[in-house]
C-alpha cells in the first residue's frame, strides 16, 4: 500500500479519502466505461450487519459458553427488528482466543430482474462438525468488527473464529487443501507486528504456526502450498522482505530468497514473486522492481519480466499514453501454471500476463491513466483474473479478464463488478478454486462515512461465473470487510 500511496503522490495524483481508505483495505498492514455484466445497486434488502455493539454482544467466551449468544441487529429497509429465533451457541471448547459467534444469514438477489428479491429471515446454527468436511466451497472474511469469519454462501450460516478484542487478522488469510484450517496473520491488540496463526474450523484454540520470530519482525502474506504440505509467507524486517517456507506443522522454517508477495504454482513446485525494488529520490517509494520465479527447493532462481522488459508504447494497442510503469506487483498463476498474471504502479497502471516459462507473450489487458490497480486473484486452472482497480476519480473497481482471449485495450472485454454511473464501488474480488463463482464487497458512496474502515459497512456478493457473464448475485454478509479467501 506504501508503494502505491507514495507513487501516485509523487505523479501529482492526489485520491480521495475513500480511494486511500480502499487502498489500505486491499493491502492491510502487509504492504503496500467497458464492456460488463454490471450488478445493480440493491433496493431493500435483508443483511446481516456488524458493528462493535453487536460483536460485544455475540462473542462466546468460557466463562458464558453455555448462554445464547445475543442476535445480531438485522435490517429490513428502514425498519429494525431482532429476529425470535435463538441461535444456540457451539459445544465445543471455546477459550478467550477462539470465541464462537453466530450471525444472522442475508437474502438472496435475483440477477435477472436486477433487484434484490423479497425473502425471510431464517437463523441457521452453528455446530461443532467442522464446516470444510461437507465438501462445500467456504468464505474466508475479515471483518475487523468481530475478526475471522467463515461463511457458507450456501445457507448462509456465519461462523466467527477468532475474538477481534484480543487478535485481530491484519491481512489476507489462507486455506488448507482439506479445508478445516486457515493460515492468518494476527496482531495482537494494540500491537504493531504481525504473526501468523492456524485456525481450526473444528474448534480447536488458535495457534502460532511458528515458535520463534525475530523481535521487530513482521511475518505475512501467508500461502498453503497447493500439495499441502509446506506454507510459503512473506518476512519484514527493517523493511527487507524475505520469503520463508514452514511445514505445515509449523517446523522446519527456512528462508527461501529475498523478496514479498509469494504465489505457488498448481503443482507445488515454483514459487512466483516480486522482488523489493530500489528507493530512488525523485520517487520516495521502492520503484524498478521484477517479477521473479524460484523453485520450491530454493534452485534456478530467475527472472521472467522487470519494470525496464514492460512496453513504454501502446499506441499500436490504441491506448495513447506512455504507462512509465514504475512497480510490478501481485503475481497470481492462471491456464494451469502456463501463464502468470500480475498488476503494476505507473503514471498508466496496467493488467498484464507472461508467459511463465519462456517469459515470452507478453500481454496487457486493461490500463489505467493516472490510476493504478492492486490486489489480485484467481483459479490457477483457468483464465479468469480477477484484480481491483484505483482510478483517480476516487471510484475503487474491481473487474475479471480471460485472458485466454485476445487484447483490446480501446474497448477490453472485462467484466466490471463496479458501477460509477450508480454509484457503486467494488473492492476485493475473489474466485472460487474451480472458477465458477465470484465474491467482493459492494459499496455504495453514501456507505462510506470516514477514513475509518470500520465505517465501509459495504455488502458481500457471490456471484456464479457462467461463460463470459455473472449470474445468479447472492447478498451473504454485511460489514467492512478488508478481505475474502474461497476454501481450496
Amino acid at each position: 500500500m506504501l508503494y502505491q500511496s507514495r507513487i501516485f503522490k509523487s505523479l501529482g495524483i492526489y485520491f480521495s479519502g475513500l480511494m486511500l481508505a480502499l487502498l489500505l483495505a486491499a493491502c492491510g498492514s502487509e504492504q503496500t466505461p467497458q464492456q460488463a455484466a454490471v450488478i445493480a445497486a440493491p433496493s431493500t434488502t435483508v443483511i446481516a450487519t456488524s458493528s462493535a455493539a453487536t460483536t460485544a454482544a455475540s462473542v462466546v467466551t468460557t466463562a458464558d459458553v453455555n448462554t445464547p449468544a445475543a442476535l445480531p441487529t438485522v435490517t429490513v429497509g428502514a425498519a429494525t427488528t431482532n429476529p425470535a429465533t435463538t441461535i444456540a451457541p457451539s459445544t465445543s471448547a471455546a477459550t478467550a482466543t477462539e470465541p464462537v459467534t453466530t450471525v444472522a444469514p442475508v437474502s438472496t438477489t435475483s440477477n435477472a430482474s436486477q433487484t434484490v428479491a423479497s425473502t425471510t429471515v431464517t437463523v441457521a446454527t452453528v455446530g461443532t462438525q467442522p464446516a470444510g468436511s461437507n465438501g462445500k466451497a467456504l468464505l474466508a472474511v475479515v471483518d475487523p468488527n468481530v475478526a475471522l469469519l467463515v461463511i457458507d454462501p450456501t445457507t448462509k450460516t456465519v461462523k466467527s473464529l477468532l475474538d477481534g478484542s484480543e487478535l485481530q487478522p491484519v491481512g489476507r488469510p489462507d486455506w488448507s487443501t482439506d479445508a478445516n484450517q486457515l493460515v492468518v496473520p494476527v496482531a495482537a491488540k494494540g500491537g504493531k507486528l504481525s504473526q501468523l496463526y492456524l485456525v481450526s474450523l473444528s474448534g480447536n484454540a488458535p495457534r502460532k504456526l511458528l515458535t520463534a520470530q525475530p523481535a521487530e519482525s513482521t511475518d505475512s502474506e501467508p500461502k498453503w502450498s497447493p500439495d499441502g504440505k509446506t506454507i510459503v509467507f512473506t518476512r519484514n524486517t527493517g523493511g527487507k522482505h524475505e520469503l520463508w517456507l514452514v511445514d505445515r506443522d509449523g517446523q522446519n522454517a527456512r528462508k527461501l530468497t529475498n523478496g514479498q508477495q509469494a504465489s505457488w504454482s498448481p503443482d507445488s513446485q515454483r514459487i512466483a514473486f516480486i522482488t523489493d525494488g530500489k528507493v530512488k529520490t525523485n520517487i520516495e517509494a521502492p520503484q524498478d522492481n521484477a517479477l521473479h520465479l524460484i523453485s520450491a527447493r530454493g534452485q534456478n532462481e530467475w527472472e521472467p519480466l522487470s519494470v525496464a522488459k514492460m512496453p513504454t508504447d501502446l499506441t499500436a494497442q490504441g491506448y495513447p499514453f506512455g504507462p512509465d510503469t514504475l512497480f510490478i506487483q501481485y503475481p497470481v498463476w492462471l491456464e494451469g501454471g502456463k501463464t502468470i498474471g500480475f498488476t503494476t504502479v505507473g503514471h498508466s497502471g496496467l493488467v498484464g500476463t507472461v508467459n511463465s516459462t519462456t517469459s515470452k507473450d507478453l500481454k496487457v489487458w486493461d490500463t489505467q491513466y493516472e490510476g493504478g490497480f492492486g490486489p489480485t486473484d484467481s483459479a490457477t486452472g483457468g483464465g479468469w483474473l480477477a484484480y481491483e482497480s484505483y482510478p483517480p476519480s476516487g471510484f475503487a473497481g474491481a473487474s475479471l479478464v480471460n485472458v485466454g482471449g485476445k487484447p483490446n485495450l480501446q474497448k477490453p472485454a472485462t467484466l466490471n463488478l463496479d458501477d460509477p454511473k450508480k454509484g457503486i464501488l467494488a473492492t476485493h474480488p475473489a474466485l472460487s478454486a474451480d472458477g465458477s463463482q465470484v465474491a467482493y464487497l459492494r459499496l455504495t458512496k453514501d456507505q462510506f462515512t470516514g477514513p475509518d474502515l470500520k465505517t465501509l459497512n459495504g455488502t458481500l456478493v457471490v456471484a456464479q461465473l457462467r461463460g463470459d457473464k455473472l449470474s445468479s448475485e447472492k447478498e451473504i454478509y454485511k460489514g467492512p470487510v478488508q478481505f475474502i479467501a474461497w476454501s481450496k
